[in-house]
């Protein structure tokens, strides 16, 4: 009886933790995407004139990268 209940909760951990590797992928590769887009948008402004068209297309931007940590952050 104790052996099929280790085996029932050694199955679901396993299956836990394949769910948290997964989710650890996923944040990795979104948290790499975001630093990426993040250091290319510092470049574009370095080389951008900062008139007001283009000042309010880094804000846009830049709402929404926030939005997207925000999303990334606060998954469950």
């Amino acid at each position: 009886m104790d052996i099929i209940n280790f085996e029932q909760k050694i199955k679901s951990l396993t299956e836990e933790n394949d769910k948290l590797i997964a989710f650890k992928n996923d944040y990795a590769s979104a948290k790499q995407s975001l630093n990426r887009m993040s250091s290319r948008l510092r470049k574009l402004c370095k080389r951008l004139t900062p008139t007001n068209e283009i000042v309010i297309e880094m804000q846009n931007i830049s709402k929404e990268i926030k939005n997207l940590v925000k999303d990334a952050t606060t998954q469950d």
